[in-house]
């Protein structure tokens, strides 16, 4: 099986531009339905790496989350939100565990929040 991948350019962090930006990409993989079924229990897994600002790039942009859950919700689904947690990891070097840890919860919860 071939893995089915999909690209279009976004040139703004706006909500609607990155939201039409993400649902033609996943228009052009069959839509949301033929991805999301009613009722399914889906996880988002943002990449969250550092407690850097969103346009940094370093992390999942908040508005790309965003967009994803509006489109699981739209075809009926469960969303959740995750990432693994940071324990001593590079990225958050300079930050005790806990530290980091709260960081990156403090981004989560900013992301999730529609």
């Amino acid at each position: 099986m071939k893995t089915k991948v999909s690209l279009i350019r976004c040139n703004s962090h706006n909500s609607q531009d990155v939201y039409d930006a993400v649902k033609a990409c996943v228009d052009l993989l069959g839509g949301i339905s033929s991805i999301v079924r009613s009722d399914a229990r889906v996880l988002v897994k943002p990449n969250l790496l550092a407690a850097k600002p969103p346009e940094s790039g370093i992390d999942t942009h908040p508005e790309v989350v965003r967009a994803v859950i509006s489109l699981v919700k739209e075809a009926g689904g469960h969303v959740q939100v995750g990432d693994s947690k940071c324990i001593l990891c590079l990225c958050c070097h300079e930050f005790c565990p806990e530290n980091a840890i709260f960081i990156k919860e403090s981004i989560f919860h900013r992301i999730i929040r529609t």
